[in-house]
């Protein structure tokens, strides 16, 4: 007989590692603006130069971070975001990306 194993509560997912400091370059982030969500650390930061040349232009001299979490049974994801210091400039700038046929949303800090 094999025994039971329970299920785990659906949890919240963790809060990501950021793999740089956050911070914009006008101080403590605010908000994020994600860009993408991938599987791997390599086709997270392989997609960064196509969306630095797409949109770099709003970024503001932010650079965009990769960081990492662990959504449980769906496995970890790496989020390519772009640190902002308000959430009303997140939602300027993804409001913008939005206009240009990109995609993204804003998580508060």
């Amino acid at each position: 007989v094999t025994p039971a194993i329970a299920a785990a509560p659906a949890a919240e997912p963790a809060a990501p590692a950021a793999t740089t400091p956050a911070t914009t370059p006008t101080g403590p982030v605010g908000a994020w603006v994600q860009l993408a969500s991938q599987r791997t650390e390599a086709e997270a930061t392989g997609g960064i130069p196509s969306l630095q040349a797409r949109y770099g232009a709003l970024f503001g001299g932010a650079q965009l971070q990769v960081s990492s979490v662990d959504l449980g049974a769906q496995g970890i994801y790496y989020r390519v975001r772009l640190p902002q210091p308000s959430v009303a400039e997140a939602n300027s700038v993804c409001g913008a990306i939005l206009a240009q046929g990109g995609d993204c949303f804003v998580v508060p800090n």
